[in-house]
Parts: structure tokens; C-alpha cells; sequence
């Protein structure tokens, strides 16, 4: 009977023992299929996961491949354009060269016009002087003369003989200062001719921009000593030096003439009346 009881209660044991094992089993077994189900929603979702990555992946190679390719079209346009500038600036640099070089060379023919011009003008105004001075010589011969023949005319008031030649002496001397007065008046002619047209010439080669500070120019005296008749006159009958020059040697041939003629004339007074230069002494 104990061996009985002990074999039932070992029976028991195992009953409860296999109980206990079979709900482990149970148990284990719903966990294995709990944690299957999880495995493979984890691999659903990696799957996803990864395959949404390899879509961002992709999409971020194509945009970064459309920037790569915007960025290279962006920087070949700069370079072309950088380079069609540079063939313009170098064109522009060219073409400024030649125009410094084709500036240079008309200022340096302006300067060389500049003090040809000046020298003619120095000259014209050396023949102006010599021709004023052989027009002083001129008048102050003709001034003698006309003394000389009022002396004569009161000399010779008293002869009848003589008074015809009298007469035509005082006419030939009003002639002669009738003549000198045409020559100066063809002097001051001159005179302002020469000076306009060297002040107009002196104008176009020195800008009135460039010497305002420096003062009134040589061009701009000589204008001031005119008056309008003067200017209006010649700016109708423009001439240039060489034919002022011409001009001038013109009337100093006159003058040259008329001195002779005088002297001729006081050759003659006193060749044929000697007794006016006591009677002019005296006076």
C-alpha cells in the first residue's frame, strides 16, 4: 500500500509536472508565433523603409544630377559670355589706341600750325611796324612839303608868273595827302585784316576751355582792339596771311613811291626855288 500511494503520488507529480510543461509549451508557443508575427511586420516595415530611402536616394541623385547639369550650362554661359567680353575690351582697347595715337598726332600737327601761325603773326606784325614807320616818314615828308609850299605860296603871292605853278603844287600836294589818307585807311584795313584772321586761326587751334584760366589769349587782344566795322568787315572778306603779307608789301612799294615822288618834289624846290628854304628857316 505505501508503494501504491508513493506511485500515485508520483504519477501526480508527472501529471502536474506535464500540466506545468504543456502550458510552458502552450505559452512558448504563442510567444513564437506572437514574435513571428512581429519578425515579419519588422521586415515588412525594413522593407518599406528601405525601399521609400532608395526612392529618396534616387530622387536625390536625379536632383542633384539636374544641379550639376544647371550649374555646368550656368558656368559654360559665363565663360562664353566672359569671353565675348574680353574680344570686346580687347577690340575696344585696339580701337582706343589708335585713337590716342591718331589724337597725338593731330595735337602735335596743331602745336606745330600753333607756332607757324605764331611766327607769321610775329612777322606780320614786324611789316605792320615797318610800314606804320615808313608811313610816319611818309606823312612827316609830306607835312615838310606842305610847309615848304605854303612858304612858297606866300613866297610867291606876289608874282604873277609863278602863281599857276603854285597852284599846281598845292594841288599835287592835296593829291599826295589825299593818297596818304587812302593808304592809311588801306593800313588800318590791313592792320585789322591780318589780326582777325591770326586771332581766328589762333582760336581754332587753342580752345577757349583750355586757356580761360591762363587769361585773355593773343587771338582774343587782338579782337578787343577792333571795332565791329572792323570785324564784320572782314569776317565778310576773309583773307589769309599771305595775301595780307602780299597786302602790305603793296603798300609799302606805295609808300616807297609816294617818298620818292616827294622827294622829287622838294629836289625841285630847291633846284628851282632856293629861296623858300631861307624864306621857310626864317618862318
Amino acid at each position: 500500500m505505501p508503494q501504491v500511494q508513493m506511485i500515485q503520488e508520483q504519477m501526480d507529480a508527472l501529471a502536474d509536472t506535464k500540466s506545468v510543461g504543456e502550458e510552458r509549451y502552450a505559452r512558448a508557443k504563442q510567444e513564437n508565433a506572437t514574435l513571428q508575427a512581429r519578425i515579419l511586420m519588422l521586415e515588412e516595415a525594413a522593407k518599406d523603409a528601405e525601399t521609400r530611402a532608395e526612392e529618396r536616394l534616387q530622387a536625390e541623385q536625379r536632383r542633384h544630377r539636374e544641379l550639376a547639369c544647371r550649374l555646368e550650362r550656368e558656368r559654360q554661359l559665363q565663360l562664353e559670355n566672359y569671353g565675348i567680353k574680353l574680344q570686346a575690351a580687347e577690340v575696344d582697347n585696339s580701337s582706343l589706341r589708335e585713337e590716342i595715337a591718331r589724337v597725338r598726332e593731330q595735337l602735335e600737327r596743331a602745336r606745330a600750325d600753333k607756332t607757324r601761325l605764331e611766327n607769321d603773326l610775329r612777322e606780320a606784325r614786324r611789316e605792320v611796324d615797318g610800314a606804320r614807320e615808313s608811313e610816319r616818314h611818309a606823312i612827316s615828308r609830306t607835312n615838310e612839303a606842305h610847309h615848304m609850299l605854303d612858304a612858297m605860296r606866300e613866297e610867291l603871292s606876289l608874282r604873277s608868273e609863278d602863281q599857276q605853278r603854285i597852284e599846281e603844287l598845292v594841288q599835287q600836294v592835296a593829291q599826295l595827302q589825299a593818297r596818304n589818307k587812302s593808304l592809311e585807311e588801306s593800313r588800318d584795313e590791313l592792320q585789322a585784316a591780318a589780326a582777325l584772321q591770326a586771332g581766328r586761326e589762333l582760336l581754332m587751334l587753342n580752345p577757349c576751355n583750355n586757356n580761360a584760366e591762363k587769361g585773355p589769349s593773343l587771338a582774343v587782344e587782338l579782337l578787343a582792339g577792333m571795332n565791329p566795322d572792323q570785324i564784320d568787315g572782314e569776317f565778310n572778306e576773309p583773307c589769309t596771311i599771305a595775301e595780307l603779307r602780299q597786302a602790305l608789301k603793296e603798300q609799302q612799294e606805295v609808300n616807297t613811291q609816294l617818298r620818292t615822288y616827294i622827294d622829287g618834289i622838294l629836289l625841285n624846290i630847291v633846284e628851282n626855288y632856293p629861296q623858300l628854304l631861307e624864306v621857310k628857316q626864317t618862318h
